[in-house]
């Protein structure tokens, strides 16, 4: 029979491993969690695509819009574009990565297009850097036109004092009165950080898309014809 000093011992030991085992299982929950965040850090800097996986971020307002709903239902489109001389698209901000948004407002004139960005970064030690660009469709549902990509200013972490979080663009880049009278729709596109390629494949497309189009006006033909890649 062991002794009262004996079975104290034993119990003793006993509750240390215990803690030992709760110290280990809570050690890897915590490394395990560490990993998540740090993947999910890794990839909060990227191209966000849309429903399709092969496009930037699409920012819509109301009816305009060329993406799906999150049910994969093609969304219905209008003409929303008033009477005057300025057609305008003002989406609400988008989300282009984690803590990261980017406002866009274009407006399109007889000759030209203005586009103004606010784009915003919460996150601490990531930057953002903001890049756009614009698809004219004309009435027909046709891509006609691509406007350049738009490089924003980059904004900062919020633990990085090197440049501001919140930053300002307007740019401005000629369109021909042609693409402005037959446009009908604006698709905003927008990306954090990356190259022109998309913007690149879209004149391609729009090219092949329209050579062949009989009912296309001279006009919108040899703007389409003047479209060229972004280096």
């Amino acid at each position: 029979m062991k002794s009262p000093m004996i079975r104290s011992a034993t119990f003793a030991v006993a509750m240390v491993l215990l803690a030992l085992v709760a110290v280990v299982s809570n050690s890897a929950v915590s490394q395990a969690q560490a990993q998540k965040k740090a993947r999910e850090d890794r990839t909060a800097g990227t191209v966000h695509r849309s429903v399709f996986e092969e496009e930037p971020i699409l920012a819509t307002a109301g009816s305009m819009t060329r993406d799906r709903n999150q049910q994969g239902v093609p969304r219905e489109r209008d003409a929303v574009f008033p009477d005057g001389p300025i057609k305008v698209i003002d989406p609400e901000p988008a989300e282009v990565g984690n803590k990261k948004t980017i406002d866009a407002r274009v407006e399109l004139r007889k000759g030209s297009m203005v586009v103004r960005l606010y784009s915003v970064c919460k996150h601490r030690t990531e930057g953002l850097r903001p890049r756009v660009f614009v698809i004219c469709t004309d009435e027909a549902g046709r891509a006609i036109w691509v406007s350049q990509q738009f490089a924003g200013k980059t904004c900062c972490g919020t633990w990085d004092p090197s440049c501001p979080s919140r930053q300002s663009d307007n740019f401005e880049d000629g369109c021909p009165d042609a693409i402005y009278d037959h446009t009908s729709y604006m698709d905003v596109y927008l990306e954090n950080g990356a190259g022109p390629g998309w913007r690149n494949q879209w004149v391609n497309n729009i090219k092949e898309a329209t050579q062949a189009v009989q009912e296309l006006a001279p006009e919108v033909k040899a703007a389409i014809a003047s479209l060229m890649p972004q280096p």
